[in-house]
């Protein structure tokens, strides 16, 4: 999160040259950036921030501490766990390839909502695993799922930016997602010391559920301008 704040301070601070920017401004944009949309870039930016804020508390909620859910609720030890984690980070590289091709049939914005709707399915059922095999496969595919659709929900929030802006909305990215995401561990931990380790997964899953639905909306009204332009 720090980081993100001094790209952002160095990204205001940074002078464009003339050249630059007027090659920006005939640059070739992502086919969901129609010109409606790409005009004011803090309304933009702000809007989809405050959206993707929501997915990183969600985020926030779970992912940090899973290792410690998966000890609490099935007392397992580090070598299970860390061998899960890594197999759900190595799934997660081959989803992204598998994506490419799942982009071509259903675009760039419906990839996103299958991919994150089915793993926010695996995300509700994680906690009421009765074995901790099942948990962990679960775990896996949904990580492979959510983490693989990265990539393409990056180009998808780029893609609303002319060329030279495309350096501030990462960061602005990258920011609304890990300023939250920081909040979520000190609230499940609560959740923990009291015993209700469900409950965070449930809060999660529902924020995550207001993410999806709130991006739908974006990028369709975005996708709407674009036909009607």
């Amino acid at each position: 999160m720090l980081g993100s704040l001094i790209c952002l301070l160095f990204l205001g601070a940074a002078k464009e040259s003339t050249a630059d920017t007027a090659s920006a401004v005939h640059s070739e944009q992502i086919q969901t950036a129609p010109p409606k949309v790409r005009k004011p870039i803090w309304r933009v930016l702000l809007t989809f921030g405050t959206i993707n804020a929501l997915n990183g508390l969600g985020i926030g909620m779970v992912g940090p501490l899973m290792a410690y859910w998966f000890h609490l609720r099935f007392g397992v030890g580090p070598a299970a766990i860390g061998g899960a984690m890594a197999l759900a980070f190595v799934s997660a590289a081959f989803m992204s390839l598998i994506g490419l091709h799942l982009i071509q049939r259903f675009g760039l914005v419906g990839t996103v909502l299958r991919m994150r709707l089915l793993g926010l399915a695996l995300l509700l059922a994680l906690p009421f695993a009765p074995f901790f095999w099942v948990a962990m496969l679960l775990f896996i595919a949904r990580a492979a799922l959510n983490q693989g659709s990265i990539g393409s929900r990056q180009a998808l929030f780029l893609g609303l930016v002319d060329k030279s802006q495309r350096g501030l909305a990462a960061t602005v990215n990258s920011l609304s997602v890990q300023a939250p995401r920081s909040i979520g561990p000190t609230i499940t931990a609560l959740f923990f010391q009291a015993e209700m380790l469900v409950t965070p997964f449930l809060i999660a899953g529902a924020l995550q559920g207001l993410y999806l639905y709130f991006f739908q909306r974006f990028f369709s009204r975005a996708e709407d301008h674009d036909q009607s332009a």
